[in-house]
């Protein structure tokens, strides 16, 4: 089974809590106490930035001719487990700490 491997992001907050991000998805951010709840609040993110997307393709698409529209399912694109590994600080300012599932 194929998998697409995504990079989500955590930065430390200076008021507390963390702030997360998806590299390959702008808009997808977040933020929340833990790491566990950044990453739950990412993968909601996710999900509504897709039906978003979606449902704006659906309103400006039309077509004449034959379509063949296929269902994509992606496993596991946002592991919630507690395994992750810390990288070294991301150079761009104001990222303090990489964290990579």
């Amino acid at each position: 089974m194929a998998e697409l491997t995504l990079t989500a992001i955590f930065e430390e907050a200076e008021e507390g809590g963390f702030i997360g991000y998806l590299a390959e998805l702008p808009g997808a951010n977040t933020q929340g106490e833990t790491l566990a709840e950044v990453r739950e609040n990412l993968n909601e993110a996710i999900e509504l930035i897709l039906a978003s997307n979606r449902e704006e393709f659906e309103k400006r698409f039309s077509s004449n001719g034959k379509v063949i529209r296929e269902t994509v399912t992606l496993k596991n694109y946002l592991n919630l487990s507690q395994n992750y590994e810390t990288r070294r600080p991301h150079p761009a300012p104001g990222i303090s700490q990489m964290f990579l599932l």
